[in-house]
């Protein structure tokens, strides 16, 4: 249950903050805590079943699905670089943001599941 409030809690003081270069230092943090937690998940889910028909049809994690779940969270980032790259505005870092927060948020709920069902 510690994950949901410090999750809130990072969404909520994130939410709060003015634009320009706060934005941009937020986007950078977030940017930096989806690939941690991308990272996090991926370890924890090594040998385990799988259930995401994205990543492979019930099989077991490996290789080949923290490549692909790896790639997801690198080409969000590669797409945020691009978009960035011809056009950096406040609302785009605040949005970015909060994009890059929630995916962490499911992914350090991925890898909490993980550790608590299976090991």
């Amino acid at each position: 249950m510690a994950h949901y409030k410090t999750i809130a809690a990072t969404l909520l003081a994130v939410s709060s903050l003015s634009a320009g270069e706060s934005w941009h230092k937020a986007r950078t943090a977030g940017q930096i805590v989806l690939a941690a937690m991308a990272t996090v998940d991926i370890g924890s889910s090594v040998r385990l079943r799988e259930v995401n028909p994205i990543t492979g049809p019930s099989s077991r994690f490996g290789f080949r699905q923290g490549a692909v779940l790896g790639g997801m969270s690198a080409g969000s980032l590669l797409a945020q670089w691009w978009m960035l790259r011809h056009r950096e505005t406040p609302a785009l870092d605040r949005e970015f943001t909060l994009i890059d927060l929630s995916a962490s948020g499911l992914h350090g709920w991925a890898a909490w599941h993980n550790v608590k069902q299976y090991h």
